[in-house]
């Protein structure tokens, strides 16, 4: 057997090992009400919340602002990320137990 076979499987441990020790011990952030506001208020200044709807899990959330324009605030990973649609874009956007429903025209 040659040293490469018998320094193979050490190999792939130390790369499972790494990218365990910086992606595993992450956790996603758990939004509440005003931290997903705030949030949203950072990425799109004139934006204004109204109405907050959060999943159970506190994952993710829906908001809808004064001008009718629907802002979702989601974790991915260990950060959050936004999106912004128009007035007209969204037909329905609710929660439904844990999972966040929208529906396009």
């Amino acid at each position: 057997m040659s040293w490469q076979m018998v320094l193979a499987p050490f190999g792939v441990f130390f790369i499972v090992l790494l990218t365990w020790f910086f992606g595993g011990l992450k956790q996603a952030p758990s939004l509440d009400q005003s931290s997903a506001r705030n949030r949203l208020s950072q990425d799109f200044p004139d934006c204004l919340p109204v109405s907050c709807d959060l999943t159970v899990s506190g994952a993710s959330a829906l908001m809808e602002s004064a001008d009718g324009s629907i802002g979702m605030v989601i974790a991915t990973g260990d950060r959050l990320t936004t999106r912004r649609w128009a007035k007209g874009d969204i037909e329905d956007a609710h929660t439904q137990d844990n999972t966040l429903v929208v529906s396009t025209p």
